[in-house]
């Protein structure tokens, strides 16, 4: 090969055997061009490069701004500064090599870490970024890769996969790593690296068998292997690679003893495409997670054990696992029953995190069935036909392995109700799924899908022949609750005694399933923080206050901090509502024995400012109820229909979170008097949300274990209907604080602020006759800015600050309004 030699210029002189090749990411300038035609130059004519446009370049006084040059000997791709390296290393050495270079969609390199300052990956998820490496577009372009492929990375003698990702930091040789990506791979920056183009698509994987790296943690391995499942879908891998997983903000290693592929053998179309001539073509399989991968977990003697949740570790719905195993049965016998058709499908709707997933999938693992999932939003393609015919290969796959269970997730996803703006594919997806269903006749196949809202999906897929049987996994009650704790704390060291499970159990109310797993959760980590694996009552109890209900969340939920001993006298008040509400809790079966059925609501009424919502905020605290609180005014809607369907909504809520107490704030304006709008026809807003709230009340639907408490200052403004017995039947009149309850309110008071000896609380109490509650804390508010007035430094209250209060507070309930209360 010849020498490379430079002008006085510092211009790199071209000799034969290198071609330039010229930048994708520079502009169109005249050196540009002047580059390009010395390779067209060359090319065509042979001649020498240094005739012609090297001399203008010379004249012009610039640079040439090749970037890389490729060696038509040994066609490898080098950077400007290592072309003398190669002239006497041509081809270069592989094993060491002394510079970067690319050869055969191979780049020869060494490792950069990513700046903490780069933004490249803030679009990719933060659990991806260890399989990720960077690259130049331009070497991706030279290596013939797109965004996203996958790549064999090969690094201090062991073989990884990757995807690859473009970066614009660093040079056309830069292979770049994040620090999690780093540390996965256990290497440092300027560590050998390899990265190779594929030469074979990756295998999709039926079942992988790993075992963990590193000491223990309180993960179960039911939870990890679901993890794993989850976070790792779509990425490649090689068997004994490290896989990850992010959890608590920490990354637990895996090391990947077994794959299986799909098919548990790979057909010869896929062992033709696996051959090929280079020697650097690949000799062990790289494998791709699908959907339906799953993950097991090598035991102690080289077992393994099947990820997955069995129908004996799902709690709180046993009377449903039962139904589901019958008709399991029932699908799965070879026996015929003339005239008979077994169940062929089962809608499981309900709210989020009640089991809906978890319960499908145990079903199939703990029935030793073909088990096919299906998830709705994957299985949507861009391409005319290909979501069809996927929906049709995975039912045809289940009708070869029958029998069997093909489970639909988020089902309202894939055949959503149609409607006027229904797309095309939509129509067509549902068209496909309903012929499908319909051919399983005979088949032994049970289809059971999964939603999260039912009356988003189509019609015709919730009719007989379909999807026959509905069933709907309720919040669990205290009783549920406490079997689903049971069965999760089995996986964790603990001393906590039945009885208080049962306590946390019946506490933690609107908990689902899901919600109690992160409960044990947090209580674990609580354990571990202070260096114990043993998880105690103190950290379920501290748990309990981290995780908010998830049955809970699409309602305006207020968790009130108020207690008896805040609101001052009113003990005759007090315990007609502990009688009304908490009696029928605490003692449900005096009320069976005695055929009495407790209060379905109360009314309180009584002039403003006197505790009427502090008091019902108490009541919740106190009780430990769940406390919706509706304001009347935000349920109206413009819209015909919202208000009553605001209605409807809050009273579903308050059932599926009982015992619950669902407060109505100044309910006058709520549910006034039928005919005062002006309209007759009955058609009016107000009239249309109270025949909804009296149907809710005492309408076909039982009320149970919830109890509605309503406040207003108006009663007369009320429609009669609704305070009849068997709604609102115990009403409560909450009257101006005598003398008594107002010396506790100041009392109160004085237990927050300082007050001066002089301070005469009974003259106070004499001096706030006819004030209300709100207007007695009104005085003791008004009279500490009386003090910071007269001394910004002031430390106490004393008497002339009341006396200077009392002037400008004062009570403002007319006898006009206590007269009302007293004929009502």
């Amino acid at each position: 090969m010849s020498a490379i030699t430079r002008s006085a210029v510092e211009l790199p002189v071209l000799t034969a055997p290198f071609s330039v090749i010229p930048c994708f990411t520079q502009p169109r300038t005249k050196q540009n061009r002047l580059v390009r035609d010395c390779a067209r130059l060359r090319a065509d004519n042979n001649t020498n490069v240094l005739d012609g446009p090297t001399k203008k370049m010379s004249k012009n006084k610039r640079k040439s701004i090749a970037p890389w040059f490729k060696c038509e000997k040994c066609e490898s791709i080098i950077n400007q500064k290592d072309v003398e390296h190669h002239e006497t290393t041509c081809p270069p050495k592989i094993d060491p090599f002394l510079y970067s270079f690319i050869t055969k969609n191979t780049i020869y390199s060494t490792i950069e870490e990513q700046k903490p300052e780069s933004k490249n990956l803030e679009r990719v998820p933060l659990s991806r970024h260890a399989f990720v490496v960077q690259l130049s577009q331009q070497a991706m372009q030279l290596c013939q890769l797109s965004i996203g492929d996958p790549v064999s990375v090969e690094v201090n003698g062991t073989r990884v996969a990757r995807n690859v990702w473009p970066s614009p930091e660093g040079s056309l040789m830069s292979v770049i790593f994040s620090r999690s990506a780093l540390e996965l791979l256990g290497c440092k920056p300027g560590d050998v690296v390899t990265v190779q183009n594929l030469y074979s698509l990756p295998l999709p994987v039926a079942e992988v068998v790993v075992k963990l790296v590193g000491p223990e943690n309180s993960l179960t391995g039911e939870q990890a292997m679901a993890l794993l499942q989850r976070q790792h879908q779509e990425r490649v891998f090689y068997v004994n690679n490290l896989i990850g997983l992010r959890y608590m903000g920490i990354t637990l290693k895996y090391k990947v003893v077994k794959a299986t592929p799909v098919g548990h053998s790979q057909s010869l179309e896929q062992n033709l495409q696996n051959l090929s001539l280079d020697n650097r073509a690949e000799i062990a399989p790289c494998y791709r997670v699908v959907p339906d991968t799953i993950f097991r977990m090598e035991g102690a003697h080289g077992e393994t054990k099947k990820y997955g949740p069995l129908l004996n570790q799902v709690g709180g719905i046993d009377e449903i696992i039962k139904s589901l195993e019958e008709m399991l049965d029932n699908v799965a016998s070879t026996a015929k029953h003339p005239g008979l058709s077994p169940v062929r499908g089962v809608l499981l709707h309900g709210a989020p995190g009640t089991g809906k997933t978890m319960l499908a999938t145990a079903l199939g693992h703990s029935s030793n069935i073909s088990f096919v999932h299906i998830q709705a939003a994957e299985t949507f393609s861009k391409f005319y036909g290909e979501t069809e015919a996927q929906l049709k290969s995975y039912f045809s796959s289940a009708v070869r392995k029958a029998p069997s269970i093909i489970f639909i997730d988020e089902v309202d996803v894939l055949c959503p109700k149609k409607h006027s703006s229904s797309s095309q594919q939509e129509q067509r997806v549902l068209a496909s799924l309903v012929s499908e269903l319909d051919s399983l006749e005979d088949k032994r196949v049970l289809v059971v899908a999964a939603t999260g809202r039912p009356d988003a999906i189509d019609p015709s897929l919730r009719r007989p022949g379909r999807l026959d049987v509905e069933i709907e996994l309720p919040v669990p009650n205290p009783t549920a609750r406490k079997d689903i704790l049971c069965k999760l704390l089995k996986n964790v060291q603990t001393n906590i005694k039945e009885e208080s499970v049962k306590e946390i159990a019946d506490r933690a109310h609107g908990f689902v399933g899901a919600d109690l797993m992160s409960l044990c959760t947090y209580a674990v980590n609580k354990a571990s923080k202070r260096q114990s694996t043993v998880v105690e009552f103190a950290d379920l109890d501290w748990a309990l206050t981290q995780v908010t209900p998830s049955a809970m969340r699409e309602v305006l939920v207020e968790v009130p901090n108020v207690k008896w001993s805040d609101i001052g006298g009113q003990a005759e008040l007090k315990l007609k509502l502990k009688q009304a509400v908490n009696w029928p809790l605490m003692y449900p079966e005096s009320f069976i024995r005695l055929g009495v059925n407790p209060p379905r609501g109360v009314l309180m009424y009584g002039p403003p400012g006197c505790s009427k919502t502090m008091i019902a905020k108490a009541l919740a605290t106190e009780s430990g109820l769940n406390f919706l609180s509706i304001k009347g005014p935000e349920l109206f809607s413009k819209w015909v229909g919202e208000s009553e369907k605001a209605i409807r909504t809050v009273f579903r809520k308050a059932r599926q979170v009982a015992p619950s107490i669902v407060f109505f704030d100044e309910v006058d304006a709520l549910c006034g008097k039928r005919g005062d709008s002006g309209n007759e026809s009955g058609s009016s807003v107000q009239e249309r949300v109270l025949a909804q709230l009296l149907t809710e009340l005492d309408g076909v639907e039982e009320l149970r274990n919830v109890t509605v408490v309503a406040a207003t200052n108006r009663p007369d403004r009320i429609d009669q209907a609704l305070l009849r017995p068997g709604r609102l039947d115990r009403k409560i009149y909450v009257p101006l604080p005598d003398a008594e309850t107002r010396r506790e309110i100041f009392s109160i008071h004085k237990r927050k602020t300082p007050h001066s000896k002089e301070v005469d609380i009974d003259e106070l109490v004499s001096k706030t006759d006819g004030y209300s509650g709100a207007e007695v804390s009104a005085v003791c508010h008004e009279a500490a800015l009386a003090a910071l007035q007269d001394d910004i430094n002031a430390t106490e209250l004393c008497m002339h600050h009341f006396s200077q209060a009392l002037v400008s507070i004062t009570p403002r309930t007319p006898a006009s309004l206590l007269d009302l209360y007293a004929s009502f």
